[in-house]
């Protein structure tokens, strides 16, 4: 009888392990949650710089001095995303967490979308360029060749 109690009180124990349940995997669960927010916002604050610096262009020159800047927020976006990925949450609570956080992002992609494609109307020898910039965040457009 005790062998038998044992065997089931490890398997529970296991169970609850490898579950996260008890109070440990509570506050893995916090931890990643709070690791997901703060790559998060350093994702979209990427994006909100990325924004402000195609808007800021409004010829070749302007473009030139732009585009280190774009390269080192691409950059940051794309490790922000890399920690978000990483940030412990299951792939289920990581579903979750993007449903309810997609929107906080999708509206600077939008806007860089748009103010890429002024950009690169400005700055169209830079064009291709900006584009990949875009392309590295998920914000591609298609570029004409430039005249």
């Amino acid at each position: 009888m005790n062998k038998a109690f044992g065997i089931v009180l490890f398997c529970a124990v296991v169970n609850i392990g490898c579950r996260g349940g008890g109070a440990d995997g509570q506050k893995t669960a916090e931890a990643g949650r709070k690791a997901a927010e703060a790559a998060h916002k350093e994702n979209v604050a990427s994006l909100n710089e990325m924004v402000a610096l195609m808007e800021s262009i409004t010829d070749e020159t302007s473009a030139a001095a732009a585009l280190p800047k774009l390269e080192k927020a691409a950059t940051r976006a794309q490790e922000a995303s890399k920690k978000l990925q990483a940030s412990g949450l299951s792939e289920k609570e990581l579903g979750e967490w993007f449903s309810e956080h997609s929107m906080d992002a999708v509206t600077p992609s939008l806007k860089l979308r748009d103010a890429g494609i002024k950009a690169m109307e400005a700055a169209p020898k830079t064009a291709k360029q900006l584009s990949e910039v875009g392309k590295k965040v998920g914000v591609g457009v298609v570029v004409a060749p430039a005249p």
